[in-house]
This record gives structure tokens, sequence and C-alpha cells, in this order.
């Protein structure tokens, strides 16, 4: 049976699973198995999120500057 407090998170590249949780508050950052992608997901409280793939070049700009 699913649990229907836990969200879906996916790959935005290949779409594979990447895990199911409730993460409000969080930033995580998490390496697709499948496809090797690098994916940063920002939950809001509000339950919105921001989920970003492949984000390296944009991390070094934000470092740099």
């Amino acid at each position: 049976m699913e649990n229907p407090l836990l969200k879906e998170y996916r790959c935005e590249n290949c779409n594979k699973l990447l895990f199911k949780g409730d993460i409000r508050g969080a930033v995580i950052e998490i390496k697709c198995k499948k496809c090797k992608t690098k994916t940063l997901i920002k939950e809001e409280v509000a339950g919105i999120a921001l989920i970003r793939g492949d984000f390296t070049a944009e991390k070094a700009k934000i470092q740099a500057a």
C-alpha cells in the first residue's frame, strides 16, 4: 500500500524514480544511478519543489560570484 504522505522524486533526464519522501524545508543533492545526472531538489514549505538536473556548471558560476 502506497503512503499518500510520500512524494515521488524522479530524474528529469530519464524519469527514473530517485526516492520517495517528505522533505519540506530541505535541500537534497542526488545522482541518478541510471543516467548519472546530478539533481538538486529544494522543497519549499508550501510543497513546491524546485528540481534542477545536472547543475554542475551553474553551481560553479554561483561559487565564482
